[in-house]
């Protein structure tokens, strides 16, 4: 009987564990995926410059 009173603060602690591992993954989410546009933006404007470029030559 005592052993499942000695264990009930560290259940009791489940929902909340479980909610801050919400939060750190979202925001993990949100950075990850901030991270990988600003890159695919990257890569457009160097192509976009490229294309530039070129069209500037052929003229």
């Amino acid at each position: 009987m005592e052993s499942s009173l000695f264990y009930f603060p560290f259940v009791a602690f489940i929902p909340f564990l479980i909610s801050i591992g919400l939060a750190i993954f979202s925001i993990w989410f949100m950075l990850t995926l901030l991270r990988n546009q600003r890159e695919k933006n990257n890569i457009l404007k160097a192509i976009l410059k490229e294309i530039k470029q070129n069209n500037h030559m052929k003229e």
